[in-house]
């Protein structure tokens, strides 16, 4: 499962926003190696064991580079009910960021991977040039680029997906702007914190939360 989401929510942008600035600011040293390689081939060779996963990306992942790491989690947890967590009994606690990585220009990309654990990602890319997710599902080859939208998301893209066995995801910076990527991951149990986030991060403007249903559980706003 994939899905791509507008993120209408001017919380988690103006966060996300304000870390990406803190993160361009870290001092790093890219190198054009490994060359990018998310082609159809070297995904059979992945799926078959004959090669590793491989990429190139500065990851910080574990480090605090930012408060607003902190805050853009918190942020996250918030809008899916985060202060009911003990009152019924959702672990969404568990909810980690597990890529906080900045792509070089041109040469920075990320292999094939898949998750058979089947955790429920949210994918915030951040990137004013070109750049592309590569996913596979039972054969079927989608490629998703980057989006920009001046009076909506304007350099950020958000995807939320979930993998299985028979699913792979791959992406790729073809710019010559550095490309920063998050991911925010829950354990593979937590479909409903997960799904309502989705719809709070698209649907939730100006304070207005989307409507909730029983899948979701008992939240509040």
């Amino acid at each position: 499962m994939i899905r791509q989401v507008k993120i209408r929510n001017k919380t988690i942008l103006t966060t996300l926003d304000v870390l990406t600035q803190d993160l361009l600011k870290l001092p790093a040293t890219y190198k054009g190696t490994p060359k990018p390689d998310t082609s159809l081939a070297t995904l059979r060779s992945r799926m078959s064991g004959e090669v590793k996963y491989s990429c190139n990306m500065v990851d910080y992942t574990g480090r605090q580079v930012s408060w607003m790491q902190k805050k853009l989690r918190d942020d996250l947890l918030k809008e899916i009910g985060y202060k009911e967590d003990i009152a019924y009994g959702h672990q969404i606690h568990n909810a980690r960021f597990t890529t906080m990585g900045i792509q070089p220009a041109y040469f920075g990309w990320s292999g094939w991977e898949n998750n058979p654990k089947g955790q429920k990602t949210i994918r915030f890319i951040w990137n004013s040039g070109k750049g592309a997710t590569k996913y596979v599902k039972e054969g079927k080859y989608v490629k998703i680029p980057d989006t920009h939208n001046v009076l909506l998301m304007k350099d950020w893209s958000c995807l939320g997906f979930y993998l299985e066995d028979n699913m792979w995801i791959s992406d790729r910076n073809y710019g010559d702007t550095p490309r920063i990527v998050i991911d925010f991951t829950f354990d593979g149990y937590q479909i409903g914190e997960f799904t309502y986030l989705l719809d709070c991060l698209e649907n939730r403007f100006n304070g207005i939360a989307p409507q909730h249903n029983e899948v979701y559980g008992a939240w509040k706003t």
